[in-house]
């Protein structure tokens, strides 16, 4: 996939910008605030309909106005061209079209053009919660699996649906608990195949990612990312079923006390490790960095190989927080990845050798060279 022109007007602090890339990579700099990760934020919502910055889309819109437009002209590997424009008006009126046909929902337009983001809070993927982890899981799977999005979506109404049920009666009666096994079951049902779907890619990142750290990384650790729901690491789909209902009965009595949903794949956790060490405990800073950029370049492998596109990537302003080995490490691989949007603050800071396309950043304008 490669991104040929970007239009973007009102978008966060950008009022009017026109940009035309012919090369694979193409390097936004400037001071900080200057509106460089706003480019990038305004690609990232082309293909997956939502900003990587903030949650309420209404904050993309630029100050005293009403409205944003994007637009990108894409280009497929096989050379098929799409024209994807992207407008939202307040108070919530979004409109998304792909070659003047208007798309229903999001679900026909993410994984058409796949996307790889490199960010400082990728760090949350090793360091944070299990709410983080399991969002990285989402932002690949929902690329590659339009019905993973929508088993996402079934298992988030039933979520709702069961508390709703043990919080909305104020005595937990007979009909009450009747009609809260009836969700168990279908709480049960809606997981298997999240699970399944979860397992089965870690089988397959998990060898990509072994394979990065033999040999790119060599004489760096052993790495390795299982699934675990509560105390119990799966990775077999027989395993599925029988965990749930298990779990199901072991905390029934705690989910009628607290009146809410302590099962189901929305509270599962991925345990990764280095050497054997859980990393969040026990990695260096620079195990976290090496270990984030491993994972990602496995995610643009998966990602290409599932979709049959070249993922775009996007780079925010992580140089600076690498040595100059992790800086050697993904410099090198910057230029096999197809096109690479990066951010930074000096353009300097990248050691790359080739011809790349330079745009100076300042107060939501931008600059070319």
């Amino acid at each position: 996939m490669f991104l040929q022109e970007l239009g973007v007007s009102d978008f966060r602090n950008h009022p009017e910008t026109r940009l035309t890339f012919q090369r694979n990579v193409s390097i936004f700099y400037g001071k900080n605030g200057q509106g460089k990760t706003n480019l990038l934020d305004a690609i990232y919502y082309l293909c997956l309909t939502k900003s990587f910055q903030v949650s309420s889309e209404l904050l993309c819109i630029r100050d005293e106005t009403n409205s944003f437009f994007l637009q990108g002209y894409m280009k497929s590997d096989s050379g098929l061209e799409s024209v994807i424009d992207s407008r939202l008006t307040r108070p919530d009126s979004k409109f998304i079209s792909i070659n003047g046909q208007k798309i229903r929902s999001s679900s026909e337009i993410i994984g058409q053009f796949p996307i790889v983001l490199f960010t400082l809070e990728d760090r949350l993927i090793t360091m944070g919660t299990p709410a983080d982890r399991r969002r990285f899981l989402d932002s690949v799977l929902f690329q590659v699996s339009k019905v993973y999005m929508e088993d996402s979506r079934k298992l988030k109404k039933a979520i709702k649906q069961r508390n709703d049920l043990l919080q909305s009666s104020g005595k937990l009666t007979a009909s009450v608990i009747e009609l809260f096994e009836v969700w168990t079951e279908e709480l049960i049902r809606i997981s298997i195949p999240i699970i399944k779907r979860r397992i089965s890619f870690l089988a397959e990142f998990r060898k990509e990612i072994e394979q990065l750290y033999k040999n790119e990384l060599a004489g760096f650790e052993h790495p390795d990312v299982r699934y675990k729901s509560g105390d119990q690491f799966i990775e077999n789909e027989a395993d599925i079923e029988p965990w749930l209902r298990q779990q199901s009965k072991n905390l029934r009595n705690q989910e009628l006390d607290r009146r809410t949903t302590l099962i189901g794949p929305q509270r599962d956790d991925l345990f990764i490790t280095l050497d054997g060490k859980e990393t969040r405990f026990f990695a260096s800073q620079g195990q976290h960095k090496l270990f984030l950029l491993a994972l990602k370049i496995a995610m643009w492998t998966y990602l290409k190989e599932k979709t049959g596109e070249t993922p775009i990537v996007l780079v925010d302003d992580i140089f600076s927080e690498l040595d100059s080995d992790r800086l050697s490490i993904i410099s090198n691989f910057l230029p096999k990845l197809g096109q690479v949007f990066i951010t930074m603050t000096d353009r300097e800071t990248l050691a790359l050798q080739g011809d790349f396309d330079f745009f100076r950043v300042e107060s939501g304008r931008v600059y070319g060279g």
